[in-house]
């Protein structure tokens, strides 16, 4: 089961490199799942060994379309990726959105019979 990285977990020494993405580079809201898209794109452009942090610090809400695009990218990325600076309504939503996403992968899977 993949985990959502919340408040830089990442920072775990691993060797690797790290880039962090200011999130308030790209809006204080974010609401589509194009956006998302957007971002993931900035995300993916870096190396694979890279670990990323995406920094919320300004960013003021997102929504359910948005969080539920971006996590369920980054669940199935193979990269590491944590999250910093989350406000609360911002990190309920991302919560949230990993909880759903989850449960659809729990869903999804072949049940033992």
């Amino acid at each position: 089961m993949a985990l959502c990285l919340l408040e830089a977990e990442v920072k775990e020494d691993t060797g690797a490199m790290s880039t962090t993405i200011r999130m308030d580079g790209f809006g204080t809201f974010f609401a589509t799942r194009e956006r998302a898209r957007q971002i993931w794109k900035e995300i993916d452009s870096r190396p694979l060994r890279e670990d990323v942090i995406l920094d919320w610090a300004g960013v003021n809400g997102v929504s359910g379309a948005f969080a539920h695009s971006l996590a369920a990218r980054l669940l199935e990325s193979p990269r590491r990726i944590g999250n910093t600076g989350m406000n609360q309504d911002v990190r309920e939503t991302y919560e949230l959105a990993c909880r759903r996403w989850d449960a659809a992968q729990r869903e999804a899977r072949p049940h033992p019979g």
